[in-house]
């Protein structure tokens, strides 16, 4: 949950959008609807993981006073997994320096992601329309089964690879494999954030979260603090306190 209220809390605090974006007579533009459209859809996706939370709970104090009823569909959704840390990992590197090009490297190399292919989980599969899935995948990262966020996520980047939501997905992809310690294939992740959805408002999180895989790895690319300095000035402050921290740490 202090990912997501850190996450509403950026968007929130992020401009309205570059100066002359058109604006619609009396609505807002492009860019704040864009931004409202995100709020709205991550407020339902956390709508609905309290009202299955709440459905648990009402279970559990039914079963302590002896009366249980029959499992809700809600209540076939997998919880939180407990073989992976639900914190990150301090940002130190973790891996012998290489040299190189090593945005090129995660460019052109794809090795597997270290572990068996998710299963994709039924209520994920059930899913009906794009905002559906992205909800879905969405709610599994808020209760830290991620595991089955990133076979959600996946699902829907292969299924919708041109929605309005794409962007958002590549980056909570990102998200869901970086917090499993796969920087490699998070990395790449957040580097599909930046290269194929250039009007995305993650891209400045994505330039970070990149720094960050490539920092676990051992490796560093100072031209993305430039690109976030340069391209992205009006990037939420939290963002670029971080990008500046990081920034000194790896020595750019």
């Amino acid at each position: 949950m202090q990912v997501t209220v850190g996450t509403l809390e950026s968007l929130g605090r992020a401009p309205a959008g570059p100066a002359g974006a058109p604006r619609q007579p009396g609505g807002p533009s492009g860019a704040d609807q864009a931004r409202i459209d995100s709020l709205e859809t991550q407020i339902r996706a956390m709508t609905a993981q309290i009202e299955q939370l709440t459905d648990q709970v009402r279970q559990l104090t039914n079963q302590r006073r002896g009366d249980t009823p029959p499992p809700t569909r809600e209540a076939a959704i997998p919880g939180p997994r407990t073989d992976v840390p639900p914190q990150r990992v301090p940002g130190r590197p973790q891996a012998d320096p290489r040299e190189g090009d090593q945005i090129g490297r995660l460019i052109e190399t794809d090795p597997p992601r270290g572990g068996p292919e998710q299963p994709l989980p039924p209520a994920a599969a059930q899913a009906g329309t794009p905002k559906d899935l992205y909800e879905t995948a969405y709610g599994y990262l808020l209760q830290q089964d991620y595991g089955a966020a990133e076979a959600a996520f996946d699902e829907f980047l292969r299924r919708y690879p041109s929605d309005r939501l794409t962007g958002d997905a590549q980056y909570w992809l990102g998200e869901t494999l970086f917090v499993q310690r796969r920087f490699r294939p998070a990395g790449q992740s957040f580097l599909k954030v930046i290269e194929q959805h250039k009007g995305s408002n993650k891209v400045p999180n994505s330039l970070l979260k990149l720094a960050l895989s490539l920092e676990q790895l051992g490796q560093k690319d100072c031209a993305l603090f430039n690109e976030l300095e340069t391209r992205h000035p009006n990037a939420a402050a939290d963002v670029k306190s971080k990008a500046r921290a990081l920034k000194q740490r790896v020595g750019c």
